[in-house]
């Protein structure tokens, strides 16, 4: 092969290990701006040599656009061997067309010479009008804390990022933040040509600020022009338990609980608040709202559960009340003590039997009357009077140890019998016993009405009456 070619093949075999000494690749962060915003991509360079290398940064962007680096690396940046760097690039819109543009960007290796070119695109959706180089010419950003969201329980940091766009040195600048909420501002602020610089402002809101969009505009004066920037974020909402005020009211046989549970936070929230209450006192409680009874750990609670709006507020009431048992239980002691007291002391019950059965029917029966003293004192002058259908007649065989009637009569309800006890002792039985004869044998049943007894007691004439009977044949 003629040497020629040789050469030429080495040199060409040579030339791709320049080029490949290290490589440049971009994203954008933001591309798409209106004229009053910044353009960002992130930058990274790999270095794929053993040493470290600076890389310098060659902007040809004419007086259209303006730009810095975040770090500071306009002067180059060293990226050790092996390794990568990544840079944040900002491009400022000037006197620019909207649409989209091309922006060439060119990185050179100190050590080797060779170059890289990237094309970052960066999308103008509006432009302003020409702003001459001795005009002020500023944009502005804001961020809140470190999610652009305003917290009413905690210190919020407002940064303000105030670019100079113009090669002109701004002095004695005052910032001032407006909103519902803020009214701040900041003086004596400089600028040197083409600076960025931030801007914090400290402040706290009131915490029972509801959830809501909170809008902040800036505004600041620079070389006798107004600008004004102004941008919505959000207030967080936020849970806290339940505030509780526990009172107690005490009266006669009766305890009032009351708990005021209030809502302290910015959210609505559903919460449970109990109140330990003993499970036999629980019955005789009543509670608003209506709750139930629960066990846990071993213990029982009136569990309430409640969902309050933020800053809302609710009584919940337990009455326990002994009142109305108390009340009760007196009534019916009283009702005793009349009854006791104003009772007859004189009980006659009446039973009967059938004696004999004549052709399927009844025809003899035995009546037993038992008449009891159930008082503490002696009755005097007991009289007795029973009576007999028609369909039957007494039996005159008196049986031994009963007491003999004083009178025996007809009348037109039947036949009227009639005895006398002189006296009952205190708690004394006597047991009457006759017999009844039917004239006809009785199919089906009979009905025996009632024995009365008339006594005095304490000088008041007093009546009593037995049962009636049915028998069956």
């Amino acid at each position: 092969m003629d040497k020629k070619w040789i050469i030429i093949l080495l040199v060409l075999s040579f030339i791709p290990l320049a080029y490949a000494s290290f490589d440049v690749a971009y994203t954008a962060v933001k591309s798409d701006i209106t004229i009053d915003q910044t353009a960002e991509f992130e930058i990274t360079i790999n270095n794929y040599e053993s040493y470290t290398d600076r890389f310098r940064f060659e902007f040809m962007l004419g007086d259209e656009w303006s730009y810095s680096t975040k770090p500071n690396y306009l002067s180059g940046i060293e990226v050790a061997g092996k390794s990568e760097k990544k840079i944040s690039l900002l491009m400022y819109p000037n006197i620019v067309a909207s649409g989209q543009h091309s922006l060439k960007v060119a990185i050179t290796s100190d050590k080797t010479g060779a170059g890289k070119v990237i094309w970052p695109v960066v999308n103008l959706k509006s432009t302003g009008g020409y702003v001459p180089p001795t005009e002020a010419n500023m944009v502005a950003d804001l961020e809140i804390n470190n999610d652009n969201k305003i917290d009413p329980r905690k210190e919020n940091v407002l940064r303000v990022k105030l670019k100079n766009k113009n090669n002109l040195f701004i002095e004695d600048l005052t910032l001032k933040v407006e909103s519902d909420l803020l009214n701040i501002e900041k003086t004596g602020i400089q600028l040197t040509a083409l600076e960025e610089k931030k801007i914090e402002f400290k402040f706290t809101i009131d915490q029972k600020i509801l959830p809501r969009k909170e809008k902040i505009k800036i505004s600041w004066t620079a070389k006798g022009k107004d600008f004004e920037y102004e941008e919505s974020f959000d207030i967080i909402g936020y849970e806290k338990e339940f505030e509780t005020i526990p009172t107690v009211e005490k009266s006669f046989l009766k305890t009032v609980n009351k708990i005021k549970a209030s809502n302290p936070g910015t959210l609505e929230k559903e919460q449970e608040v109990k109140l330990e209450m003993g499970w036999l006192r629980r019955l005789f409680t009543s509670t608003d709202p209506n709750t139930d009874l629960e066990r846990i750990e071993g213990k029982y609670y009136l569990v309430y559960t409640i969902t309050l709006k933020p800053g809302e507020s609710l009584e919940l009431t337990a009455v326990t009340s002994y009142r109305l048992p108390i009340i009760i239980a007196i009534l019916i002691v009283i009702c005793v003590l009349l009854y006791y007291k104003y009772r007859s002391p004189i009980t006659v019950k009446k039973k009967a039997s059938i004696a004999k059965m004549s052709e399927g029917g009844i025809s003899e029966l035995k009546i037993l009357l038992h008449v009891k003293n159930r008082s503490n004192g002696t009755i005097d002058e007991i009289n007795i009077t029973d009576t007999i259908p028609h369909i039957g007649e007494m039996d005159k065989e008196i049986q031994i140890g009963t007491i003999k009637p004083t009178g025996i009569a007809k009348h037109k309800t039947g036949t009227i019998v009639k005895w006398n006890i002189v006296s009952l002792e205190r708690f004394e039985e006597r047991i009457i016993t006759y017999r009844i004869r039917t004239k006809l044998s009785v199919l089906g049943g009979i009905v025996l009405p009632t024995a009365r007894v008339k006594f005095k007691e304490k000088g008041r004439e007093m009546v009593v009456r037995s049962n009636k009977l049915r028998l069956k044949a």
